[in-house]
């Protein structure tokens, strides 16, 4: 039987900003082998800057 456990993170991005998670863990008591689950923490503004940060990620920047 796996095992849940859960808590929150905070993240400072350089770009976004704070993002404010919560995060699960389940863990495999046979292998030991851990899912880490980050979730955008409702109300905390962190699912409109994960989503800036995703179209930021695409783009490429070039020095003048």
């Amino acid at each position: 039987m796996a095992v849940r456990r859960a808590t929150r993170k905070v993240i400072l991005h350089p770009e976004v900003g704070r993002l404010d998670l919560e995060c699960d863990v389940v863990i495999s008591p046979p292998s030991g082998q851990r899912l880490v689950l980050f979730r955008p923490q409702p109300g905390s503004g962190t699912g409109e800057r994960l989503e800036m940060l995703a179209v930021l990620g695409t783009q490429t920047f070039s020095e003048h």
